[in-house]
């Protein structure tokens, strides 16, 4: 779900919250961020018959270790609206164009 600025990786990761300028996830490995650090992330929908996601960019605002145990929680500030894709329409054409 996540790159950062310092050494890249990728998080698979539960979503807690997303509102208008924010989002929140658990993450197994809050010493990967640090406050202000600059992330991307695709969020995936759980839908059964549209499938959906979201890509945006944001900056973690804060990390809840809960006392060092499980679940951690991360706060990021989106630095704009998320951008909706249709990953069925997405799907219907990179076919079509395999196809061709």
């Amino acid at each position: 779900m996540c790159s950062s600025d310092l050494e890249p990786f990728t998080e698979r990761t539960l979503l807690r919250n997303i509102s208008g300028t924010g989002i929140s996830f658990v993450t197994e490995n809050p010493a990967r961020y640090d406050f202000g650090q600059s992330i991307e992330m695709t969020v995936f929908s759980t839908g059964k018959t549209e499938k959906r996601y979201a890509i945006g960019s944001g900056r973690v605002m804060w990390i809840d270790t809960g006392a060092g145990e499980s679940p951690h929680w991360i706060g990021a500030m989106l630095d704009n609206l998320l951008s909706i894709k249709h990953l069925n329409e997405e799907l219907k054409h990179e076919a079509a164009e395999n196809s061709g």
